[in-house]
Formats: structure tokens, C-alpha cells, sequence
């Protein structure tokens, strides 16, 4: 049968003066399904746009109630990204306040969520050097941004967009030794919850930082006093996703139950017994509510005991759902389960063979780029994990002063490309 429904255009908003002004008094609540999405979050909706005649990515940051406030607070965040200029940093081209909206002018590509591409590996999996050079990426832009005083503090898959590269003007992704050229670059997004080192006052309460299962523990506390290590610790758990293909302690549904855990008894994605976590979930300490050892925000007001009189220190899934993220929600701190789709990319692959409602990974490119086109001794992989887990767990160990710094951490990543194009040399 054939539809009879008409395909409504999708407006590419030019954000030159006076189309943004115009836009920030009334056409995005009045035409607000006339955009074109790139991406939805938990701090706002990612449209497609055009800037003194470049394309561009436009987060909208609303300002309506208090409950949308701190998404519209995280601008001052977005802020300090505006002078960062690097190959693994989406740019930041303007910040623009205003009385319901805030904008985040950023730079658009074809490319793909790290997230999206981790969920295929089950069954496409990820080349060992093409993780390294994911991960290569990744800290190189963590290093430019702690070299200028900026910790990120939202480090994580769902914040890393893969670009294509191909287009007259992106350019081809540098090789590593020997390696092949690669076709695609690694950009670290979303400074939302980002800091500046200095100054920093003791007593800032820090609310709208980060996702739970990415924290570190000093984060999770909250008692201040935290250092770029804090990204190492996120950068640690983006590792050992990358290399597992699973989502963080995706055994383990409440968030509360993940910081308690991570803070007083030193749980991490790789603890084997995080299923054991999962499964006395329902069993937690009777004084886990009045702990002080956690960020204000997941020490919120609300009951952990069961309902129906029984005084039990028990709850559903439903309640966790309801009451506990809610009030992580509130804060600002995002939520994430193995059971959410991700976030759809900010900046979208645009090929007549993937429709913009859509942008489902295509196999045969996730297999161009990410596909195994070096020679390597099994042993010599063997070995490679080994210090990709060695690393990891260095990355997030619980004292910060013992963790690596993000240039050493890229000096460990670099020797190990280093080993697979020496290998590959004599190889031949």
C-alpha cells in the first residue's frame, strides 16, 4: 500500500544575526518539531544549524523551571571549552545566554557515538590497535584540557564522537608507526560538567558532575579537594568498557547501590563480585541512608525501607526508578542503565544510505574502519590486553595521588602501538 503522507521538510536554521535572536524569543517553541535532531540528553536537545556558513551543532539549554535549571547552569560549564582547539575536541564556537534558552554553538561532522560502536562489538568485534588508537585519541584531548586547568568530569563513551573521515575537510587520521592509515578520529564532547582547576574554593558544592558509574570516588563523596585525576578514573572505566564491549556494572540497576559500593568497599567493572552486588541489591546496610561518606546529592531526602509497615530495609526496582535516580536526576548527575538506548549521536553520519531517522550503525563500516588490518601474533594480543588491564586498573585506583597522569597514560598507550608496528616491521 502506498502512504499518502506527506514528508515534512526539516528546517536547517541558519544561527547568523538576526536568526538567532528571533530564534531565542519564540521559533523553537513554536516550531519545535519543524528541527532537525541530531541527538537527545539529559540536558537538552542537539540540532542541526548553520553559522557564518559553516555547519554546526546547536545545544538548546532550557530555562523554563527549576527543574530544567541546572541543565541551563551547565552553559557556564559549556564555557570553558570555548578556547580549547584540538584534533580530539569537538570546538566550541559560541555560548550564547538567554532569557528561556541557552545555545551551545558547536562544530558538526559525519561521525558516531563511541557508545553505539562499543554495543556492536559482541558481534563485531574491535581490533586491538584501533581500541588503542580510540584510547589514544580520548587522553590526548584530556591532556590539552588538563595542560589549560580544565578537568572534564563527564568523561565516558556517550561522550566521544567517532568521526568519519573522507570529506574534503576532514582529514585522514594520522597512522601510528607502521600502522595503516585509519579513517576515522576520536573527539572528546560535552564540557557540561566541566571545571576549571583554578581557583577552585574547598566548599563548592558540586552538583551537575558526571555520571554515577564513571565517578570517582572522591567525586561520589563529594567533600572537594579533587584533581584531573578524577578524569583518569572516568578515562580508567571508558578502558575497560571499550575492552569488555559491556556496559559498567551492568549487573547492578540502582546508582546508589554503585557509589556506596565503589566508595567503602572499592568496587569496579572488572570485580568479580559485582554480580554478587547485583544480586544483595535489596539487602544494603541499614545506615546506607544517613552515610556520610557520599556526594550530598545521593545523600537526598528519601527512605530506602520497603513500604507496607514491614520496616524492612528492602525495595523494589520500581522504587529505585522512582525515588533514588529521581533525586540523582534532580542533581543534575545522569543515569544510565544496560537497558537504555544510548543517546543518539550529535553529530550524525549524513549518507543517502542511512535516512537522519534512523542512524543504525552500518556492519560493513563498522568493519572498514575498526577492522583487524594487522598481523599479530596471538601471544603478543595476549600480552597487549594484559597492559590495556594493567593500565585500566592503575587508572582507577582509589587514592587519585596513585593514579597516572593523562600523559602518562598516553606514554603507555603510545609504547603499545609502538610494540604492534614494530611487529608489524619485522613482519615483513
Amino acid at each position: 500500500m502506498t502512504s499518502t503522507e506527506l514528508t515534512v521538510p526539516k528546517i536547517e536554521i541558519s544561527f547568523d544575526t538576526p536568526n538567532r535572536d528571533r530564534f531565542l524569543r519564540d521559533d523553537f517553541r513554536n516550531k519545535r518539531e519543524s528541527y532537525a535532531v541530531l541527538g537527545r540528553g539529559s540536558y537538552g536537545v542537539v540540532i542541526k544549524a548553520s553559522y557564518r556558513g559553516r555547519p554546526v551543532a546547536v545545544k538548546i539549554l532550557e530555562k523554563r523551571s527549576h527543574r530544567h535549571r541546572c541543565r541551563y547552569d551547565s552553559l557556564l560549564n559549556e564555557a570553558n571549552a570555548l578556547n580549547l582547539r584540538h584534533d580530539n575536541i569537538v570546538t566550541v564556537l559560541k555560548i550564547v545566554p538567554g532569557a528561556q534558552y541557552g545555545l551551545v554553538l558547536m562544530e558538526r561532522f559525519d561521525g558516531y557515538c563511541l557508545q553505539r560502536i562499543i554495543g556492536h562489538q559482541r558481534n563485531h568485534p574491535i581490533a586491538v590497535q584501533h581500541k588503542l588508537l580510540i584510547l589514544c585519541d580520548i587522553i590526548s584531548g584530556l591532556c590539552f584540557c588538563h595542560r589549560h586547568n580544565i578537568v572534564h568530569l563527564d568523561v565516558k563513551p556517550q561522550n566521544v564522537i567517532v568521526t568519519v573521515s573522507g570529506a574534503a575537510d576532514q582529514p585522514v587520521a594520522p597512522a601510528a608507526g607502521n600502522l595503516p592509515l585509519r579513517k576515522y578520529l576520536c573527539k572528546l564532547c560535552d564540557f557540561g560538567s566541566s571545571m576549571m582547576l583554578q581557583p577552585w574554593q574547598p566548599n563548592e558544592t558540586l552538583v551537575n558532575r558526571g555520571t554515577i558509574r564513571y565517578m570517582a570516588p572522591e567525586l561520589l563523596r563529594g567533600t572537594g579537594g579533587f584533581t584531573a585525576r578524577a578524569d583518569i578514573y572516568s578515562f580508567g572505566v571508558t578502558m575497560w568498557q571499550l575492552d569488555e564491549g559491556r556496559f559498567p556494572y551492568e549487573e547492578i540497576t540502582c546508582n546508589e547501590v554503585i557509589a556506596y559500593n565503589v566508595v567503602k568497599k572499592g568496587l569496579r567493572p572488572d570485580s568479580i563480585t559485582t554480580m554478587a552486588f547485583g544480586r544483595r541489591a535489596t539487602n544494603l546496610p541499614a545506615g546506607l541512608r544517613d552515610i556520610g561518606c557520599l556526594h550530598g546529592s545521593l545523600r537526598g531526602p528519601i527512605s530506602l525501607t520497603g513500604g507496607g509497615g514491614g520496616g524492612g530495609s528492602s525495595f523494589t526496582g520500581r522504587f529505585e526508578t522512582d525515588a533514588v535516580d529521581d533525586v540523582l536526576k534532580r542533581q543534575g548527575i545522569a543515569v544510565e542503565y544496560r537497558a537504555k538506548r544510548p543517546t543518539r549521536v550529535i553529530c550524525p553520519t549524513e549518507r543517502p544510505d542511512q535516512p537522519m531517522n534512523d542512524q543504525e550503525l552500518n556492519v560493513a563500516r563498522i568493519m572498514e574502519m575498526f577492522g583487524d588490518n594487522c598481523t599479530i601474533a596471538n601471544n603478543e594480543r595476549i600480552q597487549l590486553r594484559q597492559s590495556m588491564r594493567t593500565l585500566y586498573s592503575k587508572c582507577w585506583a582509589s587514592d587519585p595521588a596513585c593514579r597516572p597522569d593523562a600523559p602518562a597514560v598516553r606514554a603507555a598507550i603510545h609504547q603499545a602501538l609502538e610494540k604492534i608496528a614494530l611487529g608489524k616491521r619485522a613482519g615483513k
